[in-house]
């Protein structure tokens, strides 16, 4: 073995490791190729017969150099006997050398030691938590969803596993057994990652990590965790690092807004009427509705029924009553007709997500009276791009929650806060879809939310004549 008060604890130079990498742009990230030859040439071979050629989802040049020297680094310390350890337990045991080594203590003698107190413990507290990621990788990208989602989640998981193999992952379950020691190893690992500097990406991250210790505990790994105290463990307030960017808030589309978006969809030369009753109607995620095909309409039944695979919890079909939601019927067979759908198996939006957003946003900025982003003190600044993504967030299912969750607590409104839940697949996060902006403020929100879903008849009673027959925006 190693001797390992001879390893050079000195971090290698950001110029040796550009001798074993290439980095490049990789779809508005990084990603780094590691260079065979010449690690072969140094003898550190097995890194790519270990690994594949390229390691990716990084978000700057930096990242890329530091997790491919934490590998280098590693490979170079280690000894025959250490290559046929456990990948995970190696590199912790790895770290917990080097710091036992820069406080003048031997790492033998302390593993020595550690080891004969620790033989009566509970067994299960001592494995690492990662040790079990591969079975529930499987669990999590198998199963009945289509080959889109499943690549779209193992590369997301891995990428996380991959960033994190020696930092949490290389925790002890028993690390949560107590909530200060749990929420200590989770603080180290945003303090590791200065990269997830939005909110929303950081809570991405926590509830992965949650959900893989539920995972755990469900699955009996070990006898110290609690669902309880896993919940204590990852609450957001105790563990995210101060100055995250705040998430954006959502915007729901104005009365005015969503009628223009309707004209847009009826003027244009290509098929997206489904695709804006669907989304201000029904308020249908982005990622789902570009799969959806008219066979999910059941004009005869009068029901609506997206197979779970295309749903976002994908445990069960969503179905739901045309007739839950006000003229919904009459504004599908208008999207139906108006998209010239001649079969079932048609997609209800023809065109991939990135060519409707483009064409949505020259519409709105050829239409700035409309669409121009209201400031708190009632200002719209007409010269400005639109960029509905940083000032119109979600406007589409936003306004369905908000109005829709309005019309919901007034008696014979004709929609429940049932209703609006199982249509847009979501009963516990509304809050964070309501828009609480200028526009629905003074009391005018119950107003605002029937006029919403009276467009369609109002439309299809006046709005869907000849005229207006322009291609702006697309």
């Amino acid at each position: 073995m190693t001797n390992m008060n001879q390893i050079n604890t000195t971090p290698m130079k950001t110029s040796e490791i550009k001798k074993y990498i290439n980095v490049e742009p990789y779809r508005r990230r990084y990603r780094y190729l590691w260079l065979k030859r010449e690690l072969r040439r140094r003898g550190l071979g097995r890194i790519v017969e270990d690994r594949k050629d390229r390691e990716y989802g990084f978000d700057t040049h930096r990242d890329c150099y530091d997790h491919a020297r934490r590998i280098l680094e590693d490979e170079m310390a280690q000894g025959q006997a250490e290559r046929n350890m456990d990948p995970v337990v190696k590199e912790k045991l790895m770290v917990m050398a080097f710091g036992l080594i820069r406080d003048g203590i031997s790492p033998t003698g302390a593993l020595e030691l550690g080891g004969e107190q620790l033989k009566s413990q509970d067994a299960s507290a001592l494995v690492p938590i990662g040790q079990h990621w591969e079975a529930y990788f499987i669990s999590k990208t198998t199963g009945e969803s289509p080959a889109w989602v499943v690549k779209r989640n193992q590369k997301a998981e891995r990428a996380f596993f991959n960033r994190e193999r020696s930092g949490i992952f290389a925790e002890t379950v028993g690390t949560f057994a107590e909530v200060s020691t749990g929420r200590e190893a989770l603080k180290a690992m945003f303090a590791r990652n200065p990269s997830w500097r939005a909110r929303g990406t950081a809570i991405g991250k926590l509830s992965a990590l949650r959900l893989y210790l539920d995972w755990l505990e469900g699955q009996k790994a070990g006898e110290c965790l609690e669902e309880d105290r896993i919940k204590a463990i990852c609450n957001p307030k105790k563990v995210l690092p101060d100055g995250l960017a705040a998430e954006q808030a959502n915007y729901a589309a104005t009365v005015e807004q969503a009628a223009s978006l309707i004209e847009w969809a009826r003027v244009g030369k290509h098929a997206l009427c489904g695709w804006v009753v669907f989304k201000l109607f029904c308020g249908a995620r982005t990622e789902f509705i570009q799969k959806w095909k008219w066979s999910i309409v059941d004009f005869e039944k009068g029901v609506v029924t997206v197979p779970r695979n295309l749903t976002k919890m994908k445990q069960a079909d969503q179905r739901y009553e045309l007739d839950e939601i006000p003229y919904l019927r009459a504004g599908l067979l208008w999207a139906r007709a108006q998209d010239n759908v001649t079969s079932d198996n048609q997609r209800i939006v023809p065109v991939c997500q990135g060519t409707v957003s483009e064409w949505k946003k020259r519409w709105m900025n050829s239409h700035k009276e409309i669409f121009a982003y209201q400031d708190a003190n009632g200002n719209r600044d007409l010269t400005k791009p639109i960029v509905p993504k940083e000032t119109h967030k979600n406007m589409e299912r936003s306004a369905f929650i908000s109005y829709g969750s309005t019309l919901a607590k007034i008696k014979g409104s004709g929609i429940t806060g049932d209703s609006v839940g199982r249509i847009a697949e979501d009963t516990t996060c509304w809050d964070s879809y309501i828009d609480h902006g200028t526009q629905l403020e003074n009391g005018t929100l119950a107003t605002e939310a029937r006029a919403y879903f009276k467009l369609l008849e109002d439309f299809l009673e006046n709005g869907n004549s000849a005229g207006h027959d322009t291609e702006i925006g697309r």
